[in-house]
């Protein structure tokens, strides 16, 4: 302590000072150095610490961007679903048809390509008064299939481009207003999964490409007038008593998420 003293009292009466001005000399190119390091150090913590909290940052963002994107998808959605829901309600109500409306679940993916098979499952069945040979449209009554099989909770649909869905169709000509008088009449069914067929049509009656194939009404359950399709081309061999017709549908019945099954009206 008195070493400390004295040396703390030299210092003050500048008896020290002269050494002390060597040892400065001598230790500031040290002291520089470790203060630049030091400065250095403090710098790359300070950086990385803000690189952590930027990445972090992000990765917040990113998860708010992300759950805005899912409830933007999800809204338009729910949209489109909506939208659809008016169209088959308007159609509906416009034919005054007893109707249900029932959501794909799935489809028949692994079509045979021999047979043409293609087909809907839907979410109602005979619990909802489904049944069999009941048919199928859009939200604009296109024709989609008839129900093959209807269980409690579940119908299976074959579509119209199934070579097992058979309906008794017309024609009707290309000027002809809907509703209008049909000109013939003949089976279609389904060709290879892709088009349609309409078949036993006369030889004497006249049809021609771009008339309109709809249901004749000749069926239980099935109500005249729903469209079909167009016909694309027609095939009258002169040895034969039919001629037919390739139909085309006017709709993509890979793209259907919601069907509507025409009921009969109840007594």
């Amino acid at each position: 302590m008195a070493v400390i003293g004295l040396l703390i009292f030299l210092h003050f009466i500048k008896v020290l000072s002269p050494l002390e001005n060597i040892m400065g000399r001598a230790i500031s190119p040290v002291a520089g150095r470790l203060y630049s390091v030091s400065s250095s150090l403090r710098l790359a913590l300070s950086e990385r610490t803000d690189k952590e909290e930027l990445l972090a940052s992000l990765k917040d963002l990113q998860a708010e961007v992300n759950q805005i994107k899912a409830e933007n998808a999800r809204l338009k959605s729910i949209e489109e679903e909506n939208k659809k829901l008016r169209q088959y309600l308007k159609f509906s109500t416009k034919n005054e048809y007893n109707y249900i409306l029932a959501n794909v679940v799935s489809r028949g993916i692994f079509a045979d390509p021999v047979s043409g098979r293609q087909s809907l499952i839907v979410d109602k069945g005979l619990a909802e008064g489904l049944a069999s040979g009941l048919v199928a449209v859009n939200s604009e009554g296109i024709i989609v299939g008839k129900i093959a099989e209807a269980k409690e909770n579940t119908a299976k649909i074959y579509l119209a481009t199934d070579s097992n869905c058979k309906l008794a169709a017309s024609i009707q000509e290309e000027e002809d207003q809907p509703g209008g008088p049909n000109k013939t009449a003949g089976i279609t069914e389904g060709e290879l999964g892709l088009t349609i067929r309409m078949n036993f049509i006369p030889q004497a009656e006249e049809i021609k490409v771009g008339d309109t194939a709809v249901t004749s009404g000749l069926e239980k359950d099935i109500p005249a007038g729903l469209v079909i399709g167009r016909i694309v081309e027609v095939d009258k061999t002169s040895n034969e008593v039919w001629q037919r017709a390739t139909i085309e549908p006017l709709i993509n019945l890979d793209e259907l998420t919601i069907v509507s099954v025409l009921r009969p009206p109840k007594n």
